[in-house]
């Protein structure tokens, strides 16, 4: 069983508001592999944690709502491996709307990356 740690925003994210550290542990019998400088982001409209890069070309969703992870399979493109991306994630169309998690530039293997 393997733990995400997450910094958790207490009182709604005022900026009184108290950060703490919180363990997070995966139910499923899959993760993503260690990676160091990875893009990671929180949608909030799906509830879930994204996770992409650090030396690996894989992404991965993890489900707060059910504690698991997942690998997310595209078969028409998977952008090249970086890590220390710039990273953000987007939403268009409300709140039935796409999300979308936007990686930039970026150290790969054995180039940098200057794109969007």
């Amino acid at each position: 069983m393997k733990s995400v740690f997450v910094l958790v925003c207490l009182a709604f994210c005022s900026t009184d508001a108290q950060l703490k550290w919180s363990a997070i542990t995966s139910a499923g019998d899959s993760w993503p592999s260690e990676r160091a400088g990875a893009s990671f982001g929180y949608d909030p409209w799906s509830d879930t944690l994204i996770l992409f890069g650090g030396g690996s070309d894989s992404t991965w969703v993890f489900d707060l709502s059910n504690s698991a992870w997942s690998e997310v399979m595209d078969s028409e493109y998977t952008p090249p491996s970086r890590s220390y991306a710039y990273h953000g994630l987007i939403r268009f169309g409300g709140e039935f709307g796409t999300s979308l998690f936007v990686v930039s530039h970026g150290i790969g293997s054995t180039e940098e990356y200057e794109d969007t």
